[in-house]
């Protein structure tokens, strides 16, 4: 058994796909989550870290990474799915660069809708506009001189907060810094290093408000690059220290995509998560060949 799992992993690629779950924040105490993952006829790629752009009652609008088995770098795009029947009803490219992106975490106020992705390779932490009309992303500029792995802003007691890992050690070493304005200064230049293990450092989502609380998801990554999620509850944040105790984790027990979960975002009507599954295919040496 213990070979044919082996050969089987060696002729495996792996595929992300996203999924929606009830939004009651008290599930997620449960391991065995319900969710009705995206059906989409995309042969050649997947797709991760989704971030909810728009709830309405007929659709949800999904920005995400979206990953191609025959390219080496991820791009953005904004995904349309039907809330009834989860099928991905349109896709549309809204960030491509020579580099890998990721992570699209959203931020909104009365200027508009940004987006600060992950893109590690430019060795800094960009901040885009999103262009509704246009549909693409706007560069800004740059927030913070630094290559900043899955950066994610709160706001908490009147200022703001960027948590992030570092390029190097991007499943180990989480920082933080602050500002008194959502895209002012955020200091200090190299971050306050808080937490340094490869469970529950790298983030895993945004920050979510729940019964007065705040809470932090992060990755499980001792047993793999998004192995599991963990969620923490926020004690006590400063701009000198932070504070956060475990409350629980969530590892995947889907059939479907039982080998990694690792974002997962809540709104009032809607949780989004992610899915990872290895899957077989006897070409896979030459696929790789062709990245």
């Amino acid at each position: 058994l213990k070979i044919f799992m082996n050969y089987k992993s060696k002729f495996s690629f792996g595929e992300w796909n996203i999924g929606f779950i009830d939004p009651s924040f008290d599930l997620l105490k449960d391991q065995k989550l319900s969710v009705n993952w995206m059906k989409h006829g995309y042969k050649t790629c997947g797709f991760a870290d989704p971030f909810l752009y728009n709830v309405t009652d007929t659709i949800f609008e999904v920005f995400a990474e979206e990953i191609n088995f025959y390219r080496k770098n991820a791009c953005l795009v904004r995904l349309v799915v039907d809330r009834q029947t989860k099928v991905l009803l349109e896709r549309k490219p809204i960030l491509k660069l020579d580099t890998h992106l990721s992570y699209p975490f959203i931020i909104r106020n009365k200027e508009g809708v940004f987006v600060i992705p992950e893109n590690v390779a430019s060795g800094k932490l960009n901040i885009y506009k999103y262009d509704e009309q246009k549909n693409c992303l706007i560069f800004q500029r740059v927030l913070i001189e630094l290559p900043l792995a899955d950066a994610t802003v709160v706001g908490y007691k009147d200022r703001f907060y960027l948590f992030a890992t570092k390029k190097g050690y991007d499943n180990s070493d989480l920082y933080f810094w602050s500002a008194d304005r959502i895209f002012g200064e955020y200091s200090p230049r190299e971050g306050r290093l808080i937490k340094s293990d490869f469970t529950g450092s790298r983030m895993a989502g945004n920050f979510f408000c729940w019964d007065g609380r705040f809470y932090r998801f992060a990755q499980d990554c001792k047993g793999g690059y998004g192995r599991g999620i963990v969620i923490y509850r926020v004690i006590d944040l400063t701009p000198i220290s932070y504070k956060e105790e475990e409350i629980h984790r969530i590892y995947p027990t889907d059939p479907f995509y039982r080998d990694g979960i690792h974002t997962l975002n809540i709104n009032k009507e809607v949780t989004v998560v992610d899915g990872y599954r290895l899957r077989y295919n006897p070409f896979v040496k030459v696929i790789k060949k062709l990245r």
